[in-house]
Parts: structure tokens; sequence; C-alpha cells
């Protein structure tokens, strides 16, 4: 995962990740208390739950999820994909900074200080 627009270059407006997603993998599932995400798919496919929906995204395609709504991504294939992920608005990048230094039972506390609740398991287990 790589920050390529931080939210003080857009005064706050948004953050933008380019995710690099191996065969079967992605987060669980989890919620944002501040910010819209908006996938927009690159090479690959990913499948993205959103709330009741479920949906197989090819390149080319984007999905918004709304603030407050249960998400998950994967790329269940056994091919790489990428993507863009914008927040809007900005400011979650500080958690996607923290990932790397915190263990697996850390990331819920991190998460949480910057308005992310997981709810559920990943898509791919």
């Amino acid at each position: 995962m790589a920050i390529r627009v931080a939210s003080d270059i857009t005064h706050g407006s948004y953050t933008m990740l380019e995710v690099e997603a191996g065969p079967r993998s992605g987060p669980p599932l989890h919620v944002h208390q501040n910010e819209d995400e908006h996938f927009i798919v690159l090479e690959g496919i990913v499948r993205i739950v959103c709330g009741e929906r479920s949906e197989d995204v090819p390149a080319g395609m984007t999905l918004t999820v709304p603030k407050g709504v249960p998400h998950a991504w994967a790329n269940l294939s056994d091919a790489p994909a990428r993507m863009l992920a914008i927040f809007s608005p900005g400011g979650i990048e500080g958690f996607f900074r923290q990932l790397p230094a915190v263990d697996r039972n850390g990331i819920e506390i991190v998460a949480t200080a910057y308005g992310c609740r997981m709810v559920g398991a990943p898509l791919h287990a």
C-alpha cells in the first residue's frame, strides 16, 4: 500500500492510496465513521462487499462506500490486483502509516483512533 496523495496536500479534502493486493488478500469487514471510500480498480478483479451488496469489480470500474456502511474488499483470484482507494475527507493516511509497526492485536486500537471499527472477518477467510 502506498500513499499517493496525503490530506495535507488536498487541504483535508481527500487521501489517495494505491493498493497492490496479492492473491487471497484483503482487510476484514469494517466501518469508517469519518469518510467515504471510493475504489477504482486498475488491474484484476476485486470483490467488494458494501452493506448487503457484493460485487466483483473489474479493472476500469469503480465503487463508492458511504461512511458508516460495513464493507470489505478482497482479491479472490490467483493473480495480483491493483486499485486506488480514495478517502474523503482525508486524514486516514495516519492509520496506514502506523500499520506496519502494529501487530495483529494492535490494529483495532489504531483503527479506532482513526474512526474505523472492525465488524467481521476478511472475505478471503
